[in-house]
């Protein structure tokens, strides 16, 4: 485990996050689906078996997450899941899975309504972490410029491009 990836766990677990260690499953991402995956974000999913706030209303996606197939109430890719079902024609559906194809979600969030943080795995953006919310879940806005900029704002309390995420990681 890298300083960055023990620190940004250390900060949370000093706010009241729950830690489980992780497993022995490495992390295995759906088929080929996304381009570019930074090593330091495979190791950080493969840094704990469970990592949420108090309220387990608040939570990082871990390796097992994208390995497991319906075993949690909440499937790691459940955004695009209602997203898809809300799509009314068939430009829509096209519209979704591109954006989701892209886009590869890191923590999820239904303290206050539905909304996430993912990393942007191809196209314009690649490598920033952004943030999206309900309604329109493939509305997103910047909030790091990589991955390890996002794990330094987790790791020093900064404030982060968007008080969101402060709001999801640090307020009770």
């Amino acid at each position: 485990m890298t300083d960055l990836i023990s620190s940004g766990i250390t900060a949370l677990r000093a706010v009241g996050w729950a830690w489980e260690p992780a497993g022995d499953r490495q992390v295995v991402f759906p088929g080929s689906r996304y381009e570019v995956v930074p090593p330091q974000f495979s190791a950080w999913s493969s840094a704990f078996g469970r990592l949420s706030n108090a309220d387990e209303t608040v939570w990082f996606l871990s390796a097992g997450d994208y390995s497991a197939v319906g075993e949690d109430a909440f499937a790691w890719n459940e955004f695009e899941i209602m997203s898809l079902d809300a799509a009314v024609t068939d430009e829509q559906v096209s519209a979704v899975v591109r954006f989701w194809d892209r886009h590869l979600p890191v923590l999820v969030s239904v303290k206050d309504g539905y909304s996430y943080v993912a990393l942007v795995t191809s196209g314009e953006g690649v490598g920033r972490m952004v943030l999206g919310e309900e309604p329109e879940f493939e509305e997103s806005v910047p909030l790091a410029d990589d991955f390890d900029q996002f794990l330094a704002i987790i790791a020093g309390r900064r404030d982060p491009a968007d008080p969101r995420l402060w709001n999801f990681l640090f307020d009770k």
